[in-house]
């Protein structure tokens, strides 16, 4: 990285890390070119291990956008469903809920952002949990929730009679060439996340506890990956493959992802993704056609459809403990920084 501004950028993060606000990270920018950079350590307790170009991080939350969002426009462009199918057409475990796939994707479904899960101990308990609390009518009021993309994960399996890994491996990742994405990592390459009281150092597993209870693999969260696949995806997404002839999903589908769906004071929605708006997290210098998604774990994509330019990160800023929370206040910061380099090149 030898541009002034990414040199600053790359800069800014080692200060950061110094100052503890992650342990370490693996970041990208695409704005033409590709640009990878990793730095600190993936591992600082019980021992130190430095992040490398092969460490993978634990994608939390990124799972849906990465995984489930384009499983779902796959099923749309396959013919199997649609935006307005109900959910419970496909999952009677929804009852008479009238809820549909799209307000599930925008998080409109009016279900609770989250519920208790401790006690339950399998996949078919988790589901039927969720689908125990859709509403029978969704809203227009946004209120991210779990609950919609276990659902989304389900709807998947059952449409496709496939396992939810086998879909995302078949339609997403091989023609993505995406050789280090998956639910199942090896613990060796994995940069471990949080010290839990009743888990101890979660290492090479799913740190979300709902994905835990499903056994690793959810539509809400499970996914582990790399920089170099994280790249080969947002570039996919910006109709810049390095394949021309892949097979992943039509520009139609695509823009489709950028078209706002919901909206309220403080979100805006396209289908999976948060869109820009004034003081988000996805920072000030970007187009209104941007899609931004976070994880849990600490990671984020931002994907700038108008200006063509991306910019992702990925890191366990919950290792050892989900109390640092700095990296929220930060954010803006690095995403304003990255665009910046970006559109400047």
């Amino acid at each position: 990285m030898t541009d002034e501004k990414l040199t600053k950028l790359e800069s800014k993060m080692r200060e950061w890390i110094a100052e503890g606000a992650f342990p370490g990270c693996a970041f990208g920018i695409y704005d033409g070119s590709p640009h990878l950079c990793w730095m600190g350590d993936a591992m600082i307790e019980p021992e130190k291990k430095k992040v490398t170009s092969e460490t993978l991080y634990d994608l939390a939350s990124l799972t849906k956008v990465v995984g489930t969002v384009p499983a779902i426009l796959h099923l749309i462009e396959e013919g199997d469903l649609t935006l307005e199918t109900k959910i419970a057409s496909v999952l009677p475990e929804a009852g008479e809920s009238q809820v549909t796939v799209r307000q599930c994707l925008t998080h409109t479904t009016g279900a609770p952002a989250d519920f208790p899960y401790q006690d339950l101990k399998s996949k078919q308990a988790v589901v039927e949990k969720a689908a125990s609390l859709l509403p029978v009518e969704g809203n227009e009021r946004i209120c991210y929730s779990d609950i919609n993309y276990i659902l989304l994960g389900e709807v998947i399996e059952r449409i496709s009679g496939m396992g939810l890994d086998q879909a995302f491996q078949e339609w997403i990742f091989d023609p993505l060439c995406m050789e280090d994405t998956g639910f199942f990592p090896a613990k060796e390459d994995t940069a471990p996340t949080e010290i839990r009281a009743d888990r101890g150092l979660v290492w090479g597993q799913a740190h979300d506890g709902k994905a835990h209870a499903m056994g690793g693999i959810s539509g809400h969260a499970g996914l582990f990956s790399s920089a170099f696949d994280i790249m080969r995806f947002m570039m996919a997404v910006l109709g810049k493959s390095a394949n021309p002839d892949i097979d992943f999903l039509s520009r139609a589908s695509i823009e489709l992802m950028a078209k706002e769906q919901a909206a309220s004071d403080h979100d805006r929605r396209g289908l999976g993704w948060m869109l820009s708006f004034p003081g988000g997290p996805m920072g000030d210098l970007c187009s209104d056609r941007t899609l931004f998604h976070t994880g849990f774990a600490g990671g984020s994509i931002l994907i700038d459809m108008d200006q063509a330019v991306g910019f992702f990160v990925l890191t366990n800023r919950i290792h050892p403990s989900r109390e640092n929370k700095a990296i929220l206040e930060l954010r803006p910061k690095f995403n304003n920084m990255a665009i910046a380099a970006a559109t400047d090149l």
